[in-house]
């Protein structure tokens, strides 16, 4: 079980990097020449994947920490009432959010309305950045 549970947060680290890698050169180029366009295209098509793989794996940690808290006997309402179970459900909140806001901003590309598009990314970009320091603060409790 820990082998698996350390593979996931990799997993979730490394999509997380991605995605918030995937957005700061969709946003530093999005702007850019627009022979550029068709690939940044191809690049968040390809964050929504990791996106996906975000959200996988963090909903599998979840269960693990709910799994661990009931083997301890700690009771279903205790565990939704600590600070940390708040934590989880804001990141994936915020994790929703950035998957509807990098779609938004897709398609404000395919309609070729850049400006649109650009701010879509960015609200993304500030959200992944958010989502990614509870991260941390998260392994730092």
């Amino acid at each position: 079980m820990s082998l698996l549970k350390n593979f996931l947060i990799w997993v979730h680290l490394l999509a997380m990097a991605g995605v918030f890698g995937g957005f700061l050169y969709g946003r530093i180029f999005v702007s850019a020449d627009q022979s550029y366009q068709e690939i940044i295209q191809a690049l968040l098509k390809k964050t929504q994947y990791f996106i996906g793989l975000i959200l996988i794996s963090g909903f599998a940690l979840f269960y693990f920490q709910i799994q661990t808290a009931l083997q301890g006997k700690i009771s279903l309402g205790d565990i939704f009432k600590d600070g940390v179970t708040h934590v989880i459900l804001t990141k994936l909140a915020l994790l929703i959010a950035v998957g509807a806001f990098s779609g938004i901003g897709a398609k404000k590309v395919r309609e070729e309305n850049y400006p649109a598009a650009e701010k879509m990314w960015l609200l993304a970009l500030v959200l992944t950045s958010i989502a990614v320091l509870l991260g941390v603060m998260l392994r730092s409790i």
